[in-house]
């Protein structure tokens, strides 16, 4: 068997997903095959590789949204939308484990198992962990009200359904996570909702940073999530990579974190907490996830306070109204500009009252002009200072996915090679960081304006007055030069 290329075989993933609708739920094995057939240079244990991996997301599609034809489970004779394994065998094996474990919390112990009971694939199983089954915890960094370290399960996580054994099998030692909650030791409850909001998102979408289980910290009694490993935030990649990244690659990014968008905001729920350091990058398959959900806030949140990055918060937020779907749509339009410049917006500025004020008087990041106009056309739309005139995420990832699917056709029917994800460590020397640029805090702020939209200010050179000039000659104008040149 020839090694498999997992960089190309998770690049050819991605593109079969948006070639195919398979992020919608439409595609089925069949059609998963043929297009994997489409990319020639594939070996045989590359085409097997994405055939499983597919088979794993189309078993829990079927699962949610009970679809295709149900089969026998023959161990436990219920009807299962699923071919690889059977949900029910797997959560039987859970249930029946009920009383081998205990938090010590009864909350935490009746959401585990409201978890385990949902439970659609094994590797998505959310499992109560002893602090002793860690070693080598070492401190990473501070994330808003949580703190965060690197760890190595000594177990792992659950990772396959033994048929033959009737049992769960674990994937062995790994390097995990730990996100310590702040103030979790306390009477405030707070940080349960987030703990909840997490896991249900999980559970139902496959595009949020998978969380195994919870543990216990003794030394500081606080309660602790155990997440995936990733390999970046958003902010740490561009500040290592931007100037190595290519424009496609650049839409690859904002399309995964608008498919994001578009699932939770399909459940009927909102982000409230967007910004470059809680969108995350996977290890293996490089796609983006997002990551803490702003819900949970600070304990020492009093009311009327603003919680988040303040470049990120859409101004009516920064007025003192409640966060909406529109209102994460304002906080992609800064990611998408982040994205383009590879640096945070308002970089630079202090984010304090000035910062605040400018936002609600309508400035914003300037664009190059060499911006391709959809881009530019959509960014606008998206930070718009009024909300009812923010589209929808539906709109925004319809438009991207239009975007990259002319990019991935025209790269396969002209056999282009793949562009794989950049993983370069580069040289950050001429680039200046800091802390604050990732993290949200509390804000309070008053007697501030209404939000409104401003008219940028255009600096012309004498290229663009020449152009001027022609499109001014001719009979009939060019909408789409115009906009080209001063947007809307």
């Amino acid at each position: 068997m020839s090694e498999i290329r997992y960089d190309i075989a998770w690049a050819v993933f991605h593109r079969i997903c948006v070639l195919t609708d398979i992020n919608e739920f439409e595609a089925d094995m069949k059609t998963v095959e043929c297009a994997i057939n489409k990319y020639k240079f594939l070996t045989q244990s590359e085409k097997d590789y994405i055939i499983f991996q597919f088979s794993i997301l189309v078993d829990k599609v079927n699962i949610s949204n009970k679809k295709t034809e149900q089969r026998e489970c023959e161990i436990c004779q219920n009807w299962t939308y699923a071919q690889q394994y059977c949900d029910y065998c797997i959560r039987n094996y859970l249930t029946d484990h009920f009383n081998n474990w205990s938090s010590g919390n009864i909350e935490i112990d009746e959401l585990i198992r409201e978890c385990q009971l949902n439970t659609q694939r094994p590797d998505y199983v959310v499992e109560w962990i002893p602090y002793k089954n860690f070693s080598d915890i070492k401190y990473k960094t501070k994330g808003g009200c949580s703190s965060i370290y690197n760890a190595i399960w000594k177990d792992g996580r659950y990772d396959t359904w033994d048929k033959q054994n009737r049992r769960l099998k674990r994937a062995g030692t790994e390097h995990v996570i730990l996100k310590r909650l702040d103030h979790s030791n306390g009477l405030n409850k707070k940080w349960i909702i987030e703990i909840k909001s997490h896991l249900n998102f999980m559970n139902k979408i496959s595009c949020v940073v998978r969380c195994h289980g919870i543990t216990f910290d003794p030394n500081t009694q606080d309660f602790m999530l155990v997440l995936n490993l990733m390999e970046y935030s958003l902010r740490e990649y561009l500040l290592q990579n931007h100037k190595y990244i290519l424009w496609e690659q650049k839409i690859r990014i904002i399309y995964d974190i608008a498919y994001a968008i578009n699932m939770i905001h399909r459940l009927d729920t909102i982000h409230r907490d967007l910004h470059s350091g809680n969108v995350l990058q996977t290890r293996f398959s490089k796609w983006w996830y997002i990551s803490d959900f702003g819900l949970y806030g600070s304990v020492t949140q009093e009311q009327g306070d603003i919680y988040g990055n303040l470049p990120y918060i859409a101004p009516e937020i920064i007025n003192g109204k409640p966060a909406t779907k529109e209102s994460d749509i304002y906080s992609f339009a800064m990611l998408m500009w982040e994205i383009l410049s590879g640096i945070p917006p308002f970089q630079g500025r202090d984010h304090g009252s000035s910062l605040a004020y400018d936002i609600l008087e309508g400035i914003r990041p300037p664009i190059d002009k060499y911006t391709p106009y959809w881009y530019t056309k959509l960014m606008k739309q998206c930070w718009d200072a009024n909300p009812k005139n923010r589209p929808k995420s539906s709109t925004i990832l319809n438009e991207i996915r239009k975007q990259l699917r002319i990019i991935y056709q025209n790269e396969l029917e002209n056999s282009k090679p793949i562009q794989i994800a950049i993983n370069n460590n580069g040289n950050t020397e001429n680039q200046t960081y800091s802390p604050s640029t990732t993290l949200s805090k509390i804000y309070k702020f008053k007697d501030l304006p209404e939000p409104q939209n401003r008219i940028q200010d255009y600096d012309f050179n004498d290229d663009d007055f020449m152009r001027i000039n022609e499109i001014l000659k001719l009979d009939s104008t060019d909408d789409d030069e115009f906009f080209d040149l001063f947007g809307e």
